[in-house]
C-alpha cells in the first residue's frame, strides 16, 4: 500500500508538511504549535483545548492562536475551527498579543521569540528540512 501523496498546492508547505518517512505521517503545523506552547507552559494540549478561562491557560491558548495566525499563515475560521472556539475569540487573542508586542513587553517579546525558534527547530526535524547557520 502507497502513503497519501503530499499536498499539489505550493503554498501548503508550512500547513500541511511533507511526508514524514520516519513516522509514517503528515505533519500538521497545529500539532507541533500545541505541543510547543504546552511544553513551554507545562500545561497539557487537553487543557489548552478545553474550555478553561484560568489566566495561565487562556494566555497559553493566546499564544497558539498568534503563532498559528503569524507563523503558519492559518486563517481565523481555521484556527478557531481547530480550537473549537469563534472567530472573534481569535481575533481578540491576536490583537491583545500584537498589542502588547507593540508596547514593547520584553516578557512576551521573549517568550514569542523563544516559541517561534522551537517551532522551526521541531518543524525542520519532522519534515526533514535543515537550518542553515
Amino acid at each position: 500500500m502507497l502513503p497519501p501523496q503530499p499536498p499539489e498546492k505550493e503554498d501548503d508547505h508550512v500547513r500541511f508538511a511533507p511526508w514524514n518517512v520516519r513516522n509514517r505521517r503528515y505533519v500538521r503545523a497545529e500539532r507541533v504549535i500545541l505541543k510547543v506552547v504546552s511544553e513551554r507552559f507545562r500545561i497539557p494540549v487537553d487543557i489548552i483545548l478545553s474550555k478553561q478561562r484560568t489566566y495561565h491557560v487562556s494566555r497559553a491558548r493566546a499564544f497558539v492562536m498568534f503563532m498559528a495566525y503569524t507563523v503558519a499563515d492559518h486563517s481565523l475560521n481555521e484556527i478557531a475551527r481547530q480550537l473549537k472556539v469563534d472567530h472573534t475569540s481569535v481575533l481578540h487573542a491576536i490583537r491583545k498579543v500584537n498589542r502588547a508586542l507593540t508596547d514593547g513587553d520584553a516578557v512576551i517579546a521573549g517568550e514569542i521569540d523563544k516559541l517561534k525558534k522551537e517551532f522551526h527547530r521541531r518543524w525542520n526535524m519532522a519534515t526533514g528540512e535543515r537550518e542553515f547557520r
